[in-house]
This record gives structure tokens, C-alpha cells and sequence, in this order.
């Protein structure tokens, strides 16, 4: 029995620590790189698109066309969601592939097609 319960303290330590580590690899500024629809690299200018997610909760994301969203986020496992406070109120999630202190790739789907962007630290 005393071993099942320390399995169970370690596997609860390890998820700790690494939700710990998502979270802090998650903070801060980042501009794209790239951004690619059903594998094929979109034709648009990527340091249009940044990513600002603050350690209080907030978020602050700009992209082509003038696009602008801010407000709220959090972390459930590998899913970011975020809570536009601007517009419609819309909490969308996206699935978090990889996350290093200086890159960030996430999946999302848009009008039915997956996107992958890549941002890396701007600041």
C-alpha cells in the first residue's frame, strides 16, 4: 500500500511540475513565424501576428487584417483557452503541440481546417 501511495504522490509531483513549467514557458511576448493551413504555409505577414499572455490572466493577440482580441485565459492541461473581452465574449480553445521558453506552437481549427502557428519570444 505505502508504494501505490508514493506512485501516486511522484505521478502527482510530475503533473504539478509540469503544468508549472507550461505555464511559465506560456508567459510573456511572442511575434509568428509561421503559419501553416492543412500543411501548406499561409502567404501572410507573420510579424503581424503576436501573442502577449500575461502572468495575471490576461491576453492580448493581434493578427492580419487590423484583427485584435484580448482578455482572459487559463490553462486545462495542453488546451490555452482564452475569453475575448472585446467583442463577441468568445472563449475559444486551442491545443498547445509544443512549448519551450522561446517557442510556442499551437494547433486551432479554422472554418473547418487546421492551422499550426509558430511564435517565438519577441522581448
Amino acid at each position: 500500500m505505502p508504494q501505490k501511495l508514493l506512485f501516486a504522490f511522484l505521478l502527482l509531483t510530475l503533473f504539478t511540475a509540469c503544468r508549472n513549467e507550461l505555464r511559465e514557458n506560456l508567459l510573456g511576448k511572442r511575434t509568428a513565424v509561421s503559419i501553416t493551413e492543412e500543411g501548406e504555409e499561409l502567404p501572410v505577414n507573420t510579424e503581424e501576428i503576436s501573442l502577449n499572455v500575461k502572468p495575471d490572466g490576461t491576453y492580448r493577440y493581434t493578427g492580419t487584417l487590423n484583427y485584435r482580441e484580448a482578455g482572459n485565459w487559463f490553462l486545462e492541461e495542453n488546451l490555452l483557452y482564452t475569453q475575448d473581452t472585446t467583442g463577441e465574449q468568445k472563449q475559444k480553445a486551442v491545443l498547445i503541440l509544443r512549448s519551450e521558453p522561446d517557442t510556442l506552437v499551437l494547433k486551432m481549427t479554422e472554418a473547418g481546417k487546421e492551422r499550426i502557428l509558430t511564435l517565438t519570444k519577441s522581448e
